[in-house]
């Protein structure tokens, strides 16, 4: 039981994510920043309740999710 609760210690969520951000570029760590600010404006938005806002955010998401696949394509 000891070597499992050692093994999830070590094998945190939170240590993998900084193992992965360990030596990556700023702009790696400001497009995560972008993300959670953007999640997170996201969740207020869903909150509100106005349904009007709900759909128009929802819109937008996808539409960038499109360009961002296309920016993917371009290799």
């Amino acid at each position: 039981m000891a070597e499992r609760a050692q093994q999830e210690t070590s094998d945190s969520p939170w240590d993998t994510f900084k193992s992965f951000v360990t030596g990556k570029p700023q702009e790696f760590i400001e497009l995560r920043n972008a993300a959670t600010e953007l999640a997170a404006v996201v969740v207020q938005v869903a909150r509100s309740g106005n349904m009007e806002r709900i759909n128009r955010v929802r819109e937008l998401l996808e539409q960038v999710k499109r360009e961002i696949y296309a920016i993917l394509a371009k290799k």
